[in-house]
C-alpha cells in the first residue's frame, strides 16, 4: 500500500466522529471551522525481521485542534469537548481494525497528547495521537 491508501484510510475513519467539523489530509491555514482534523504523514522505513520477512512502517500524526480564541465557548467548553474527541478518537482506533479483510497490515496508536500551538489568530487547543501502520512483506 501507499502513503496516499494509508492516508484515505485514516480520514475516512475519522470522518465517522460527527463532532468534528472537517477532516484534512493536510494542515490548513483557514480551516473551515472548530473543531477540526488533520492527518500528516511522520516518517516511514522498512526494518528486516529475518532471512524471510520484513516490516515496512507509515507513521501519522493525527491532529484535532479547537480555536482558543472564539468567544462563543468558554476556554472550559473546550477543553471538555477536546477530551470528548480525544476519548472518541482513541476508542476508533483501539476498536477498529481500519485493514480487515487485507492480510499482513495492522496499526498501533502509538503515542498521544494534548498542547497548547500558536496560530494565525490566536491559539488552538490540540490532541495529536500517533497512529503507526505496519506492512509485513515477504522476502522471495
Amino acid at each position: 500500500m501507499s502513503y496516499v491508501a494509508f492516508s484515505s484510510r485514516i480520514k475516512t475513519t475519522m470522518e465517522t466522529l460527527g463532532s468534528l467539523k472537517k477532516v484534512y489530509d493536510y494542515e490548513p491555514k483557514n480551516p473551515e471551522g472548530f473543531p477540526f482534523c488533520s492527518i500528516l504523514p511522520v516518517d516511514g522505513g522498512d526494518t528486516a525481521k529475518d532471512s524471510c520477512d520484513n516490516e515496512t512502517v507509515y507513521t501519522f500524526r493525527v491532529q484535532i485542534l479547537d480555536d482558543m480564541a472564539s468567544e462563543q465557548v468558554t476556554r472550559e467548553e473546550i477543553e471538555t469537548r477536546m477530551r470528548e474527541v480525544a476519548d472518541s478518537t482513541l476508542l476508533l482506533f483501539r476498536e477498529k481494525n481500519l485493514f480487515l479483510p487485507e492480510g499482513g497490515l495492522f496499526h498501533i496508536v502509538k503515542n498521544n497528547s494534548f498542547k497548547y500551538v500558536e496560530r494565525e489568530g490566536g491559539y488552538s487547543r490540540v490532541f495529536e495521537v500517533l497512529i503507526e501502520i505496519k506492512e509485513f512483506n515477504e522476502l522471495t
